[in-house]
């Protein structure tokens, strides 16, 4: 069994911190943009647990629970990726705005494939691309970076 350093140890609390304040900004907006809508804040984690199981899941009374799950793991996994980039490109954790906004365009185009991949795709309209760009740059790319270029740098 190996164990670890601090260092590296550094690396994963920097990354899991991004993600879950990266998740938590992003279901704020996410419910803010469904009630808008005229749709309940839970439509996105059914949305979610649909995108991941199927309909038997977005019907089920645990929808919601497993959309928060989905959301959680997604956003970590996404502060991981970051984290590994910025330890290869330190202008990741010296330009954490700039850095942030371009992750969250990144993330967005990865996702519509998954959606293609998945069966869940939808062409953007106008209000729905708007909207997604503003959720996955400034409530998702932009905490993510910032958390993370912070922690990073206390190290």
């Amino acid at each position: 069994m190996t164990r670890s350093s601090p260092a590296e140890r550094h690396w994963l609390i920097a990354a899991v911190a991004a993600g879950l304040v990266s998740a938590a900004t992003l279901a704020a907006f996410a419910a803010f943009a469904q009630v808008r809508s005229g749709l309940p804040p839970s439509a996105t984690y059914t949305f979610l647990a649909s995108a991941v199981g199927g309909s038997a899941l977005a019907d089920g009374p645990a929808a919601v629970s497993i959309g928060v799950l989905v959301l959680l793991a997604g956003t970590i996994l996404w502060g991981c990726g970051y984290v590994y980039a910025a330890r290869k490109q330190p202008q990741l954790v010296s330009r954490p705005l700039l850095s942030g906004a371009g992750f969250g365009v990144i993330v967005w185009f990865v996702m519509q494939a998954v959606l293609v991949g998945a069966g869940h795709y939808s062409a953007p309209t106008i209000y729905t691309f708007d909207r997604d760009m503003v959720a996955f740059v400034l409530f998702f790319g932009i905490p993510l970076a910032v958390t993370a270029a912070r922690l990073l740098r206390a190290k």
